[in-house]
């Protein structure tokens, strides 16, 4: 080995380690779009990320509810962003509380899974729309609680 290899080699050995380091932890970018079906049969999706990397996720459960009624609710899409990990999580509580959601998931590859809920509150008294049409309204201290439970949910990388 020359003198001037053996230098170099002595210069570089320092920084092997932390090169080492750096590629142990070094986390692929996960795929685009995911799309799939949680444990109801019902369809999710999550976006491929945006500029500023973040990704909607969409989804939707069957609820069950305190007065023995069930039905299946509207979709919800949330904005969220995975972390160095590929995980994320995201808690809302809209309509004044009435309606609470919680999403999680992880990627990993070209594939996706997590764990979704639904909760939602209504009066237990009915209102008549303008068109006849009987509704039961979203109310945050109403007693009639819908809840989906926690819902598994998978997904796969389309491509």
């Amino acid at each position: 080995m020359s003198a001037r290899r053996a230098l170099v080699l002595l210069a570089l050995a320092p920084l092997l380690p932390v090169a080492a380091a750096s590629a142990a932890t070094h986390h692929p970018k996960p795929p685009g779009r995911f799309s799939g079906t949680n444990a109801q049969g019902i369809a999710v999706a999550l976006s491929a990320p945006n500029r500023h990397g973040t990704r909607n996720f969409t989804y939707q459960a069957k609820m069950t509810c305190s007065d023995g009624s069930t039905y299946e609710d509207y979709s919800f899409t949330d904005a969220v962003t995975l972390n160095v990990h590929g995980n994320f999580r995201d808690a809302r509580s809209t309509n004044a509380g009435a309606i609470q959601t919680v999403v999680r998931g992880a990627v990993s590859g070209r594939r996706a899974t997590g764990e979704m809920r639904i909760v939602e509150f209504f009066s237990d008294t009915p209102v008549t729309e303008s068109n006849g049409t009987q509704v039961t309204p979203l109310e945050a201290s109403g007693p009639v609680r819908c809840d989906s439970g926690n819902v598994s949910w998978s997904a796969t990388a389309r491509k």
